[in-house]
C-alpha cells in the first residue's frame, strides 16, 4: 500500500509540473518530481511520512496509507498543527488533492535551485 501510495503522489506532482506550474519562473529544470525515505509515521500506523522533491519545492509530506479527507489524524485544509519528526518539532499545513485526498505538508525549502 505505501508504494503504491508514493507512486501515485509522484505521479500527481508530475502532474502539476507540467500542468498547472508549467512556465513558471521558480521552477528548476534540473530536478524532476521524486519521493524520498516515504516511511510509516511512529505511533500512527495508518500515515506515512517522507520527503517530496520537486522542481521548484523540497517539502516533507505526511500522507494517510488510504485516500481520505480530513480527519482526527490528518489536517483540512490550511489548517495548521506541530508534529514531531524525528526529534524535531516542524510546522505542517493541510493541503488537499484529489487524486490522493488530504495530506500535510512543510516546507523545506522554496524554491529549489
Amino acid at each position: 500500500m505505501l508504494k503504491q501510495r508514493v507512486t501515485v503522489l509522484e505521479a500527481l506532482f508530475d502532474d502539476i509540473a507540467n500542468t498547472r506550474m508549467q512556465g513558471v519562473l521558480i521552477k528548476n529544470l534540473a530536478l524532476k518530481v521524486q519521493a524520498v525515505d516515504f516511511a510509516p509515521v511512529p505511533q500512527q500506523p495508518d500515515m506515512m511520512q517522507g520527503v517530496l522533491i520537486t522542481p521548484w519545492f523540497m517539502n516533507l509530506v505526511r500522507l494517510p496509507l488510504r485516500n481520505a479527507p480530513a480527519s482526527a489524524q490528518v489536517l483540512a485544509e490550511r489548517q495548521k498543527a506541530t508534529r514531531q519528526v524525528g526529534n524535531t518539532d516542524f510546522e505542517f499545513i493541510g493541503s488537499f488533492e484529489v487524486t490522493i485526498g488530504a495530506f500535510e505538508v512543510c516546507s523545506l525549502y522554496s524554491p529549489i535551485f
